[in-house]
């Protein structure tokens, strides 16, 4: 039987990389990620409260107020008219301050 190099080559363990302590560089720095959970759970409630404090209208009266805003179903090609006609004026405006 034909022997090739491979073959006699001995293998790498794979468990040598578990068996080692990882390097200084590697290990998670526990402290500074719960500095940073603190904040994000800190900032969260802060964010929630002042959301509370500063809305402009109760629960009740936002939902009454969506239920009766006008739905527009299909109505997609009246809004880019709108805005085709915006910017045509808009154009107009500058042409007629460039002739000034």
């Amino acid at each position: 039987m034909l022997s090739t190099e491979y073959e006699t080559t001995e293998r790498p363990s794979s468990l040598k990389p578990l068996l080692e302590q990882p390097s200084p560089e590697k290990e998670p720095d526990w402290r500074n990620i719960g500095i940073f959970a603190t904040g994000i759970a800190v900032g969260a409630a802060l964010g929630a409260s002042v959301a509370l404090l500063l809305a402009p209208s109760s629960g009740r009266v936002l939902r009454s107020r969506l239920v009766r805003r006008p739905h527009h179903d299909g109505d997609d090609e009246s809004i880019w008219d709108q805005l085709a006609t915006e910017l045509d004026r808009a154009a107009a405006e500058l042409a007629m301050a460039e002739r000034e």
